[in-house]
């Protein structure tokens, strides 16, 4: 996995990857920090994303913007930053 591929990443996390791939992204991560950051925020935010679906109703065709918007943030070749400390989004809701 030497092009550091978040789309990888993420089927990798969504187990959409066949074996020998998943094996392949897991031995990229061994080797790769930044990946593995990435990766740790993918997890951190469909784990996040998970727990608030239920908890807060997305108004309107807000969901479809959000998915527009990170899918234009990858193609311009942006990827996630390290996740936030734990406990900010509940700070941030008060």
């Amino acid at each position: 996995m030497s092009d550091h591929s978040l789309t990888r990443l993420q089927d990798a996390l969504d187990g959409r990857l066949p074996a020998a791939e998943r094996a392949v992204v897991a031995a990229h991560l061994e080797v790769c920090e930044p990946c593995r950051r990435r990766e740790r925020a993918l997890r951190w935010t469909k784990v996040r994303l998970a727990g608030a679906a239920d908890a807060l109703p997305v108004p309107g065709d807000l969901a479809q913007q959000l998915a527009r918007a990170l899918d234009a943030a990858e193609a311009a070749g942006g990827g996630p930053a390290d996740p936030p400390r734990p406990g900010w989004f509940t700070r941030w809701r008060r």
